[in-house]
């Protein structure tokens, strides 16, 4: 894949992370205890949070799932362990679920060097497609610059509390 620049940094207000049941964040108190108990752990399909899975448990053990809603309704219902995830794509979602948490990021946070903080689009790389990259950077840009970026986030923010609410 080709990658965007960068248009939102995700780490003021989120993280690579983790979701589990209560009862499984009670069982373990640090990443390394996790790692060792070899979990099932769910993931959206082609995703970052799939690499990352990889750190922490064995590939076998990495189940994909067509969306993240998908793998937090099989944590749910008990079929895996935990769920991958960018903690602010799933924090209205977990909202829903009593016996689901995040778990925190400084004793379980996935990404502590913060590689995967930024948020870029996909483009398949095959002859042509570097014009369409330098289009998204150029739509980028002017987004970022005259603060729709911004409007953007802060608006879907509140479309999310606003349906848990309701």
């Amino acid at each position: 894949m080709g990658l965007s620049d960068g248009y939102q940094q995700e780490t003021s207000n989120g993280y690579q992370g983790l979701v589990v049941s209560k009862e499984t964040a009670a069982k373990y108190s640090s990443l390394d205890e996790l790692k060792e108990a070899e979990l099932t752990v769910g993931v959206q399909g082609g995703s970052i949070q799939h690499e990352l899975a990889s750190t922490i448990t064995s590939v076998p053990n990495i189940k994909q799932y067509s969306q993240i809603d998908d793998a937090i309704l099989a944590l749910n219902a008990g079929d895996i362990d935990a769920v991958a995830v960018l903690t602010t794509a799933v924090e209205p979602t977990v909202a829903s679920f009593t016996n689901l948490t995040i778990l925190p990021e400084d004793t379980f946070g996935l990404d502590p060097d913060n590689l995967y903080g930024t948020n870029v689009i996909g483009i398949p790389k095959k002859d042509g497609n570097e014009s369409l990259v330098e289009l998204v950077n150029k739509v980028i840009k002017d987004n970022i610059e005259n603060g729709n970026i911004d409007k953007w986030k802060e608006a879907a923010v509140k479309l999310s509390k606003d349906a848990i609410e309701e």
